[in-house]
């Protein structure tokens, strides 16, 4: 069975990076799925080194933006169980299947507090 990958790096490398003739586009395919089997932190660093072409160079640039723009949400069941597990399954009476925002480093869900019935996310 395969990890989970972190948040943020659930897409598929894109099959026309993989298959661009210009292997700078490739590498930069590369680079990006590397920085997302890391984890968190590099994810993080990437998003700011893609900011900076200069340093980086064009292609490698455009590869990591995609990790500022296109993030994918996790795994929901995993993201339930560590609601369950950090704040207290007790605390909601339902958390949607969906969430209604994902980032590099949290998503975010609809839920229902147990408590009051407000809907909070």
């Amino acid at each position: 069975e395969q990890p989970l990958p972190p948040p943020g790096c659930a897409f598929e490398t894109d099959a026309e990076e993989c298959q661009a003739p210009e292997p700078e586009r490739y590498r930069g395919t590369v680079l990006r799925d590397t920085v997302c089997s890391l984890g968190v932190l590099f994810i993080k660093l990437a998003q700011t080194a893609a900011t900076r072409p200069d340093l980086i160079g064009d292609e490698a640039a455009m590869s990591l933006e995609k990790l500022q723009d296109r993030t994918s949400p996790f795994n929901t069941t995993l993201a339930k169980q560590i609601i369950a597990e950090e704040i207290g399954s007790e605390k909601f009476s339902e958390i949607t299947d969906n969430p209604v925002a994902a980032a590099s480093l949290a998503q975010v869900y609809k839920a229902r507090l147990a408590s009051t019935g407000e809907q909070v996310a």
